[in-house]
């Protein structure tokens, strides 16, 4: 497209959310995070030619963009995978800010995302930060899910209080559940059985019974 100088050649976000798509579901998080950033790249550049609107529409990421990237982060080996995600959300959340596009505004899928990469690797306190984040981001709403990431996290952990955590987790969303009524908040029998693992597994199976 930059030697043509025909706009028709140059790629559109489907073309680039297709590569990361791909790239993603291999497992390929950094080289997925490299064609999301020559992207954004191309959006930013765009926006100082004489077309700027048109083209950098075309080109602008969108939720589901970033998310293929986060989620290949969080499904890698890679220790540093929670810290690369939370960077993405945080600028996710600029970069909707600055263009005003709903598009790239974090959801619950995204910010869930970012809880699990670090459950997954037993950091129960940063996955709680991040769930803390949602609860206070007037434009998204934690579900079940979210808390039971979180709960899980501290479950499989070794920390001593893990069991009280849980049970703190699980109130809330209760409370949560009572005040809005909203049926994504309603704890299930998996958020429930995470509380009483975190007992039983460490013998204290009386605490979980009362």
């Amino acid at each position: 497209a930059e030697r043509t100088g025909l706009d028709e050649l140059r790629p559109n976000t489907v073309v680039y959310s297709t590569v990361i798509d791909a790239l993603a579901k291999r497992g390929r998080a950094e080289e997925a995070e490299m064609v999301l950033r020559e992207m954004m790249q191309s959006t930013n550049g765009s926006s100082s030619s004489n077309n700027t609107n048109q083209t950098a529409a075309i080109v602008l990421p969108n939720v589901f963009t970033f998310s293929s990237v986060m989620n290949s982060w969080s499904r890698s080996d890679a220790y540093d995978a929670p810290n690369r995600c939370l960077a993405l959300l945080d600028e996710m959340k600029e970069l909707a800010k600055r263009t005003g596009k709903r598009q790239l505004q974090p959801n619950v899928v995204t910010y869930t995302t970012v809880i699990d990469s670090y459950a997954k690797r037993k950091r129960p306190q940063e996955a709680e930060d991040v769930l803390r984040l949602m609860l206070h981001d007037d434009d998204i709403s934690p579900n079940c899910f979210s808390f039971g990431s979180v709960m899980n996290a501290w479950a499989q952990s070794d920390s001593d209080e893990a069991p009280y955590r849980c049970l703190q987790l699980l109130d809330h969303l209760e409370q949560l559940y009572e005040q809005t009524g909203n049926e994504e908040l309603r704890p299930n029998v998996i958020t429930y059985s995470i509380a009483i693992h975190a007992f039983v597994s460490r013998h204290r199976a009386q605490e979980a019974a009362n």
